[in-house]
């Protein structure tokens, strides 16, 4: 999974591959105030699913991967992140 960083400009801050060589996708970004990121979509790379998992990324400033998280479901057959809310301060 790909995801980049640009400035208004349009100029590439850093750019970054997440997850593994299966299907993956961002549907959403949130910035924290402590400047780092937070996206969720969908994987197919970390379980036996058929079906999507929701997949959860933390970066810091630069991109680097703090955590990745992905939930599986065996009653919800093509599960995806879609939307995430800015978290507040402390929750991360």
């Amino acid at each position: 999974m790909l995801s980049d960083e640009t400035r208004p400009q349009r100029e590439r801050i850093w750019q970054k591959n997440y997850g593994g060589v299966k299907f993956n996708s961002f549907d959403a970004m949130a910035s924290h105030n402590d400047g780092y990121l937070l996206m969720a979509g969908q994987t197919l790379n970390f379980s036996d699913s058929t079906g999507g998992d929701i997949y959860l990324v933390k970066t810091d400033t630069a991109g680097n991967l703090t955590w990745q998280k992905q939930s599986v479901s065996a009653t919800i057959p093509n599960d995806a992140g879609t939307w995430i809310l800015p978290p507040m301060k402390g929750m991360f």
